[in-house]
């Protein structure tokens, strides 16, 4: 399975999510097993905007592909504690919205894919890296 992750932000909160995601995206693909054929892409675009900025607040996605079996995902990030947070803080703000992307996948009820084994395994490369802060 394919993990691809990217944002959408206001200003250098782009970079600064970037610098975070990165890697976690990076260990993920590493790390992570063989949970069933149903998904080959975990896309999830982390979106870190402002009350003032355009397109803030609108609609989160989770779209899932059938015919290429990827999971293409556009949720909202906590923007105030991103914004003041350390970077523990907004490790842990991505990794919150990284597990909740999961609970929605879980949701989708995707054929031949085991997502309780997936989350677990996220969990635990989460509590050996220290992320959820």
């Amino acid at each position: 399975m394919d993990v691809f992750f990217t944002s959408y932000a206001e200003g250098s909160l782009g970079n600064k999510a970037n610098a975070i995601y990165y890697p976690m995206a990076q260990l993920l693909k590493e790390r992570l097993g063989d949970y069933g054929t149903g998904l080959s892409t975990w896309f999830l675009m982390f979106v870190i905007l402002g009350p003032k900025s355009q397109g803030a607040g609108g609609p989160e996605r989770v779209l899932y592909k059938k015919k290429s079996n990827e999971l293409d995902m556009r949720l909202n990030v906590d923007f105030e504690r991103f914004k003041s947070g350390d970077e523990a803080t907004r490790r842990a703000v991505l990794y919150e919205c990284m597990l909740r992307s999961l609970d929605l996948m879980a949701g989708k009820k995707i054929a031949d894919l085991d997502v309780a084994a997936l989350k677990a395994d996220v969990e635990k490369i989460a509590a050996s890296e220290g992320w959820a802060g």
